[in-house]
């Protein structure tokens, strides 16, 4: 069996298989490929040419899957193979996804994952009749990296040294241990640089997230017990959103959290190796922490 005999389409709410042993078989997959965006230019009273800055766009790749009605005569055949196709439509149109701007689906081929949206689905109706569809179907992918398997660091906060009332001291009395510090190794796998997701968990106040040698974040707010800040680093993210614990599903964007005196989320790509990830802030319970998400990147299947 190959490894990219069978896949999958996941957003929210949404989870549909394909491939071996599901009742859609695939039997065709194209990788796309990028397109570029170029600024070049002739040269002026010259010859040959001046190249600009170029960019990638996100490739479109295809695959087909076949779709067998069942039932013990032609016309009973044929209406479970129509049946089929509308429930595949409904997949691949994605009306709850389409309906959130910036919201991303995930396309499993083998044991790879794209990041993108589904688009054209061009129904074949040249068997419909039998009983049999071969439709084609087209996923538009963010950029040309397919990604592994979610890797999660947990960062706990741990009280500091020193802390209480020293003497000699005036009213009103303050008891505090001043801001904490924590962190851990987060390894990055595959062969291409990645963008990691941080999530922290309240309480925490002014929080800090340094991954050393690479940059590092500052939020000038009060995460409360109750609530998190989820900080999305990736290329086609790239915002700063809270929530509620009781609703993680539930986001609201925060503008102006990040402050301009740490880096920016598009300096925080890691490339492959160890790194040493530090969660800073003010939290007096010491229940905050921190948990932070990579995928590791690679430009191949």
């Amino acid at each position: 069996m190959s490894a990219l005999s069978s896949g999958s389409l996941t957003y929210r709410g949404v989870s549909f298989l394909f491939g071996d042993g599901t009742p859609h078989p695939l039997t065709g997959f194209v990788r796309g490929v990028s397109s570029f965006r170029v600024n070049d230019r002739d040269v002026v009273r010259g010859d040959g040419r001046a190249f600009g800055r170029d960019f990638k766009s996100g490739p479109t790749h295809e695959l087909s899957l076949l779709l067998q009605g069942e039932g013990a005569t032609r016309g009973a055949r044929e209406a479970d193979v129509r049946e089929q196709l509308g429930r595949l439509a409904g997949v691949w149109s994605a009306d709850s996804l389409r309906s959130v701007g910036g919201e991303m689906a995930q396309l499993r081929v083998g044991d790879r994952v794209a990041f993108g949206r589904p688009r054209e689905l061009t129904p074949d109706d040249s068997g419909i009749w039998d009983g049999v569809s071969n439709p084609r179907l087209e996923f538009v992918a963010a950029n040309d990296l397919w990604y592994g398997v979610e890797q999660q660091t947990l960062i706990k906060f741990a009280l500091p040294a020193g802390g209480g009332l020293r003497f000699p001291a005036r009213a009103p009395f303050r008891f505090t241990g001043g801001p904490s510090t924590r962190n851990a190794a987060v390894v990055v796998a595959g062969d291409s640089v990645t963008w990691p997701v941080f999530e922290i968990h309240g309480p925490v106040s002014n929080p800090e997230v340094e991954v050393q040698g690479v940059g590092r974040l500052v939020f000038r707010t009060t995460v409360a017990y109750d609530k998190f800040l989820r900080v999305d680093t990736r290329p086609w993210a790239r915002w700063v959103k809270g929530g509620y614990k009781s609703n993680p599903d539930d986001l609201t964007a925060l503008p102006g959290v990040l402050s301009p005196a740490g880096s920016r989320l598009s300096d925080m790509a890691m490339r492959p190796g160890a790194y040493t990830v530090l969660l800073r802030g003010f939290d007096p319970t010491s229940t905050a922490d921190m948990r932070v998400s990579v995928w590791p990147a690679s430009p191949s299947l």
